[in-house]
């Protein structure tokens, strides 16, 4: 690498060589490999933290995003305080919840939707 005239991609310490091939391959495998596998496995393990992931990522669905921030939210309240014994178990219980809450919030809310379509339909009709 510090061989005279063989310093890849650089003119010097402080510029990288226009139109450099080698350095073009390396940003082609940085932004359709690399990168994209850093963010996704970043998104992941964010997400199994309950905490908030790449909302760009298109692992998830913004629905299924919103379902777990919603139970993230409710998951607070209850949490216990840090300062009881029982605290590491049932913070394990809650995020052993997670997947199944958030598949059930995003179902609650079709089921939520169809039944007041229904409603609402069936009601306009008998008033006709």
């Amino acid at each position: 690498m510090d061989k005279k005239g063989n310093d890849p991609f650089t003119s010097s310490r402080e510029g990288i060589v226009e139109g450099d091939e080698d350095f073009a391959k390396l940003l082609k495998y940085l932004k359709g490999r690399a990168l994209p596998k850093i963010f996704n496995k970043w998104d992941e393990l964010r997400l199994n933290r309950g905490r908030r992931g790449r909302r760009r990522n298109p692992r998830k669905s913004k629905k299924q995003r919103k379902a777990r921030d919603l139970y993230s939210i409710a998951r607070d309240e209850y949490s216990p305080d840090s300062s009881s014994s029982r605290k590491d178990v049932v913070d394990e219980w809650l995020d052993e919840l997670r997947d199944d809450a958030e598949f059930n919030i995003g179902s609650y809310v079709i089921a939520f939707y169809q039944k007041t379509w229904l409603a609402v339909t069936s009601q306009r009709e008998r008033s006709r």
